[in-house]
């Protein structure tokens, strides 16, 4: 996963730190840069700054780290230094900007909490970043902090190189023909300009061939040739061209205004830009990586909002954007589509225990199934050469399953939009499916160990021994085995099930898992070799003195049914989406159940 900083040695000594993206994203919080920094204590460092702010505290913290450095530290604003990385910059001991870079700032925001009392911390937790961020504002250009408090509170204030430099945010400009010189300020911002200009018109042929003669190739040529126009710049200039395209039939690329220009939204056949949108908002929470060239690189949720609005956006206030946001094909889209992708990557990240146990059954309804097994079918016939095939009933322990269902619901709010909770959209899904999994893991445990079954017996009084004297793994692994190994069908011959798994707890587990994979010991065999396949070691079990033996699934043993056979949580919207929001819910239906104890055996320590 590509991360919002990356350091390197130059070739003057100092260490070159790149700021890319969004401070705090992908997980990689300013805690982890601290640690790397710490093992260049001292040195000079050259920070180039091509960022669109982040997370308020994480940026709190990047300025405490970059004061608290002993050694010279240079900020260069290779082209944006926007909202908390403008405060981050604050902490450099030199300020330096290109001709075309811009530094904006305003008042911090963060997510809402849901109730009064949160909302109310929240609100003082904001005014005390908003002062500490204005006073170092403030303390740079000597201007006092109610100038920046006044500026900051009217929305987002731009500065090109210029106003930066009269205002005394930056101590230097640096001229075009300066970057010549400037070997490593030229690569960042030449390179990395050139590339990311190209990648986003590539990402965008697939709408227009990207051939010398097409309006598409025209447009990168003059983003590309004229010094003044940034990776943003171009991006908002293609989207706009590409959005006209779409509701005028044409490509207007001579229209090249950066000052009116307005977000649209590709529609009908390939200009559908959904799953763009998609793999941005994806990227953005860690879920997939970014496709390059994508033109919604990093985009807001209020961002996505007025694209998906289109060409009269920026008329509206924020509330009346998200609202009718919501109202759109598109957005809607949009964000159910990007938490079903942080879904279906989690389940492939998260296995639960139950899927490499138990039996998975289909259950269509939600009324009582009877569990019909195949575990004791009854031997095949004699047939003579012209004999006819008869019929057999198997037989069944007679055993009911019952779904019940549970879930849980992520309720998305248009303040939520305009706060840009990008949590509710990637980590509380993430935290909503481990802890489906975490349920359905401890539905099976709590059948496999109290849960009687049809012949009247109990699972812990009749597959078990618990006379083993402490540290004999040996003889625990062995009694396992047996009971499994021993087991007959009802009309008395040998079932010959195979022993698979040892379950146990974290302390018993790593000892059974190596008399398992041990042939012999210095003075005599190990009987217990090779006698399950393998050990998992869980704290389901935590109370257990000793293990579990498992027959493998292809007998029915342990049975987990879900509503349709689908093992996996299921996303659900609510009653739809309104100028409101919508509510989405995670739901998981399904039960687990013991249904033939001949598969299971227990072994415990005295």
């Amino acid at each position: 996963m590509k991360g919002w900083y990356s350091l390197s040695n130059l070739s003057n000594g100092n260490l070159k730190i790149d700021i890319n993206g969004i401070i705090g994203c992908n997980d990689i919080s300013v805690e982890q840069f601290k640690n790397e920094l710490l093992q260049y204590e001292g040195s000079n460092l050259d920070i180039y700054f091509n960022c669109e702010g982040g997370s308020v505290f994480e940026g709190l913290a990047f300025y405490n780290a970059i004061k608290l450095h002993k050694g010279v530290v240079t900020g260069v604003v290779c082209s944006l230094a926007a909202s908390i990385a403008s405060y981050v910059l604050m902490a450099c001991d030199v300020i330096k900007i290109t001709e075309n870079g811009k530094i904006m700032i305003h008042e911090p925001t963060m997510p809402a909490g849901s109730s009064i009392s949160e909302i109310e911390s929240d609100l003082e937790l904001l005014r005390k970043a908003l002062n500490t961020i204005a006073k170092s504002y403030s303390d740079k250009t000597k201007h006092p902090i109610e100038y920046y408090l006044g500026i900051m509170n009217k929305g987002d204030k731009w500065f090109d190189a210029n106003e930066a430099f009269e205002l005394g945010l930056v101590d230097e400009i640096i001229k075009d023909d300066e970057l010549k010189s400037n070997y490593s300020l030229t690569n960042s911002l030449k390179n990395d300009r050139e590339q990311e200009i190209k990648d986003l018109f590539k990402f965008a042929s697939g709408s227009y061939p990207l051939t010398p003669n097409s309006p598409l190739f025209k447009l990168m040529t003059q983003c590309l040739n004229d010094k003044n126009c940034s990776v943003e710049d171009a991006r908002e200039l293609c989207l706009s061209s590409l959005g006209q395209a779409s509701f005028n039939g044409s490509f207007n690329y001579n229209q090249y205004d950066k000052n009116t220009l307005t977000n649209t939204i590709i529609r009908g056949g390939s200009m559908n830009n959904i799953g763009a949108l998609v793999n941005a908002l994806g990227a953005r929470v860690g879920s997939v990586n970014l496709t390059n060239g994508n033109p919604f690189k990093n985009k807001s949720l209020l961002d996505i909002a007025s694209i998906c609005v289109g060409r009269d956006a920026h008329l509206l206030g924020k509330k009346e954007l998200v609202a009718r946001a919501m109202n759109t094909s598109d957005f809607p889209q949009v964000i159910g589509d990007t938490i079903q992708l942080v879904i279906n990557e989690e389940i492939k990240l998260r296995e639960p225990l139950f899927k490499r146990i138990a039996n998975v059954v289909n259950l269509p309804d939600f009324k009582p199934t009877d569990l019909v097994t195949v575990n004791d079918m009854p031997d095949l016939l004699s047939l003579s050469e012209d004999g006819e095939y008869k019929q057999a009933v198997i037989s069944s322990t007679g055993e009911k399953i019952q779904l019940a269902s549970f879930g849980r619901e992520i309720r998305i709010t248009r303040q939520a939009i305009i706060n840009d909770n990008i949590d509710l959209i990637g980590k509380v899904p993430r935290k909503m499916i481990q802890a489906a999994f975490r349920l359905a893991d401890k539905l099976m445990f709590n059948a496999m160990l109290s849960g009687s079954l049809s012949d009247g017996e109990i699972f812990n009084e009749t597959n078990s021994k618990s006379d083993l004297a402490i540290g004999d793994y040996q003889s625990l692994v062995l009694d396992c085995y047996k009971f499994i190994a021993k087991q007959k069908t009802k009309e008395g011959s040998p079932l010959s099930l195979t022993a698979d798994v040892l379950l146990a707890n974290i302390d018993h587990g790593s000892m059974l898992e190596a008399v398992i994979n041990t042939a012999s010991k210095p003075d005599s065999f190990n009987a217990a070799y090779k006698k399950f396949n393998t050990v998992i070691s869980t704290e389901y079990l935590a109370d257990l003195n000793g293990a579990i033996g498992l027959s493998a699934r292809d007998f029915e043993s342990i049975t987990m049914g879900f509503l349709d056979g689908d093992s996996n949580p299921m996303l659900e919207v609510g009653d739809g989406w309104s100028s409101d929001g919508a509510t989405f819910r995670i739901t998981y239906d399904l039960s687990a159940k013991v249904v033939d104890r001949r598969g299971l055996s227990k072994a415990t320590f005295k």
